[in-house]
């Protein structure tokens, strides 16, 4: 072996030990075939690779995303991707938009013929402010609601509560895999109840990280009541941090700075070495979603159950 290829087995060991962690391949979990799976934000980065995942696993995918062109596009690479382009009623693509209740309805509205839905994967959601620039919440378009909390919190509670019942009909059981983040621990309890223009963070003063965060912690807390309230219904819930992954969401977080997001690119090789890529960073969401004997009601991190911040378990909260 040469020094340049030994040079590059250690690069990536270094990078498997410090980097990437565990893995979980499809194959390893349960077969999906003949149920249904919904993964929202299934267009681009984890939500796409989980969607891959589960078409290898043999689900049929109905995938989301903001725009109805990029949602049909993506739904062609997934299964182009899973080798099943010869297949394409297996990858189905709908518009959604989180944060406009009405484009979640109409949504669920579409899903209506689909008397069972076996897994729901909660993978859409924003990160937005990265600098804290803001000293005021950015509200979605009623005005009402600061907009992490609407789309994170919020449209995601609203595609779970519409799709119960098909859930709870899913022959076998069914499970909702909620994607938050390990910084649901700058939560706060305190700030949400009850839920102002500001996402509650205003015992802190707003700032865009701890709005985030609550977003995420009320996420958590959505989870484990699911988990204690359906698991009679057959409807098992899990939460998870996906780790530290490259994709547009940072991007996005940082519209409006170009010098920032200039400087960003620069430095995308060191980047991307330094975190995990979208398909390494959907493994705990797919082990979520088809590990055999894998028990919800508990948070996840690197394909293992994971200690959860102690603000999710005041069980009032939620």
């Amino acid at each position: 072996m040469c020094i340049r290829d030994s040079c590059v087995l250690l690069h990536r060991r270094i990078r498997e030990l410090l980097v990437v962690g565990p893995r979980f391949h499809p194959h390893q979990g349960m077969d999906m075939t003949g149920k249904l799976a919904v993964v929202t934000g299934g267009n681009s980065g984890i939500g796409f690779e989980t969607c891959v995942g589960l078409l290898q696993a043999g689900a049929t995918v109905i995938l989301t995303s903001r725009c109805p062109t990029r949602a049909a596009q993506a739904a062609t690479r997934a299964l182009a991707s899973a080798g099943l382009s010869e297949q394409p009623e297996q990858c189905t693509g709908l518009p959604l938009v989180l944060d406009d209740t009405s484009s979640t309805r109409a949504f669920l509205e579409s899903l209506r013929p689909y008397k069972e839905l076996h897994l729901l994967v909660n993978n859409a959601g924003v990160h937005l402010d990265l600098l804290s620039q803001w000293r005021q919440p950015n509200l979605d378009s009623t005005g009402q609601h600061e907009l992490m909390w609407r789309t994170n919190t919020l449209g995601a509670a609203q595609v779970v509560f519409g799709l119960l019942p098909q859930l709870r009909a899913a022959t076998g059981g069914a499970r909702v895999v909620n994607v938050i983040s390990m910084l649901h621990s700058m939560g706060r309890n305190a700030e949400l109840l009850p839920v102002t223009q500001s996402s509650a963070s205003a015992g802190r003063g707003y700032n865009s990280w701890n709005a985030y965060g609550n977003s995420k912690l009320a996420l958590a807390h959505l989870t484990f009541e699911l988990s204690r309230s359906e698991e009679a219904h057959g409807v098992q819930a899990y939460c998870l941090h996906p780790g530290a992954v490259y994709t547009a969401v940072s991007t996005r977080g940082l519209e409006g700075n170009r010098l920032v997001l200039m400087i960003k690119r620069l430095f995308a090789p060191v980047e991307q070495w330094c975190l995990k890529t979208p398909e390494e960073g959907a493994m705990t969401s797919l082990y979520c979603a088809l590990g055999k004997d894998v028990r919800g009601g508990a948070y996840f991190r690197n394909i293992a159950r994971a200690k959860h911040s102690s603000e999710a378990d005041d069980g009032q909260v939620s």
